[in-house]
């Protein structure tokens, strides 16, 4: 997961800490608890009058139920400022998840506003609006739509239960790379896939109707 700072100019001014961080407001409003557990790769990113520690952090509130994502300790100088009309941040951040928080992400609306000094969704009362995100997508997840398929149980140890009011006609699982692992046909209005040789994690299901419609 890669955040990457545009030539966009902040919205508000605004002095904090960058031990608090900004926060991107309902990034995982929809997405459900999960805790996070980010690894950095390389990370550039800061606020722009500031200098970079090469040390961008996530955060989520330990109870994994915040709607918001926290990027915080960025830069080692004493305060973070962003300046009313002059340009909010300067470079990247890469981070490796696990593929049940990459699956959270998956779920991230098409953008929101960014909040500073907030580190979680209690914070946003008293922080200043500096601007807006935008969510890129990548791995074709983007055409992910919701589907007449109902599928148990979830999580699933070894075998999952589906159904739909039109018949089946082929499953494939994708893993969150976009990878194949398995393809199993139904031909039918229900069935079973065997999922005993996957490894844990997070999948999606590629549903193929007999009717040639398809839904993932």
């Amino acid at each position: 997961m890669t955040i990457t700072a545009t030539t966009n100019v902040s919205s508000a001014t605004a002095t904090g800490s960058d031990t608090t961080g900004f926060y991107l407001e309902d990034f995982y409003a929809t997405a459900g608890t999960q805790t996070l557990a980010d690894v950095l790769v390389s990370g550039t990113l800061t606020s722009a009058p500031e200098t970079t520690d090469d040390s961008p952090d996530l955060f989520r509130s330990t109870s994994g139920d915040d709607p918001g994502l926290n990027v915080w300790s960025y830069t080692g100088d004493a305060s973070s400022n962003f300046n009313a009309n002059q340009q909010a941040f300067t470079g990247t951040g890469t981070w490796t998840l696990s593929p049940e928080e990459y699956a959270a992400m998956l779920t991230a609306p098409d953008g929101g506003n960014i909040y500073f000094p907030a580190d979680d969704v209690s914070d946003v009362a008293g922080a200043v609006l500096i601007g807006t995100y935008t969510v890129v997508f990548t791995l074709g997840v983007s055409d992910v739509k919701p589907i007449d398929f109902n599928f148990y149980p979830n999580p699933v140890n070894n075998v999952l239960n589906v159904s739909s009011q039109n018949v089946i006609e082929q499953i494939a699982i994708h893993n969150v790379l976009g990878q194949q692992v398995s393809i199993q046909k139904l031909n039918a209005l229900n069935g079973t896939l065997n999922t005993a040789s996957l490894a844990n994690g997070a999948y999606f299901l590629k549903t193929t109707f007999q009717d040639g419609t398809t839904g993932t």
